[in-house]
């Protein structure tokens, strides 16, 4: 859970990963176990990565962009 917490806050490179990763966890099986190492060997290799944002606009011009999620969040396993 920690990854998921890291991944919503600070490292969103992550989120998809973690995210496919906790629907896993009533069936977890030595398939998961080996996309968690490998998600565990990324952040290992990758902690000194930042992410940098700035935002030039003046807040007058700026706009609020929404999208929906129409491919049931990317579960392919039985599309729910």
């Amino acid at each position: 859970m920690k990854i998921l917490y890291t991944a919503r806050f600070a490292r969103p490179d992550l989120l998809r990963a973690a995210g496919a990763l906790t629907t896993m966890l009533t069936r977890w099986g030595e398939k998961c176990d080996r996309k968690l190492f490998r998600i565990i060997k990324y952040i290992n290799g990758t902690v000194s990565w930042r992410q940098i944002g700035f935002i030039g606009d003046n807040p007058e011009n700026l706009q609020l962009g929404l999208f929906s999620d129409a491919d049931f969040a990317g579960d392919r396993a039985d599309m729910r």
